[in-house]
């Protein structure tokens, strides 16, 4: 049981007086307000971090497939011109000359 709690109930025991002991009970219940208020607001935040952390993450998966994509693209067509270029005559000499430039 927190301190701030152990105090509350010490000062509402000990008390004739309704007024304290009012007062004492409202500040317990508004920090029993405030932690749960906290609580709720923290696990909202990790809920929207890991929303938000997800979208991030596809967003940075699709850039990263576009990419390799793009790289499988380009070794496959170049596959396809020097097979062509084979295909038509040409020396691997040659090939490799028109690829350097």
């Amino acid at each position: 049981e927190p301190i701030i709690t152990k105090a509350v109930n010490v000062i509402y025991d000990m008390s004739e007086d309704s007024k304290i002991r009012e007062l004492a009970r409202l500040r317990e219940k508004a920090l029993h307000d405030e932690a749960s208020a906290l609580f709720n607001a923290k696990r909202e935040g990790e809920q929207l971090g890991m929303k938000k952390g997800e979208q991030l993450g596809i967003k940075k998966g699709e850039q990263i497939g576009i990419k390799k994509g793009e790289q499988i693209g380009i070794q496959k067509a170049r596959a396809e011109i020097i097979n062509k270029l084979r295909l038509s005559g040409m020396t691997e000499e040659q090939i490799q000359s028109i690829l350097k430039s």
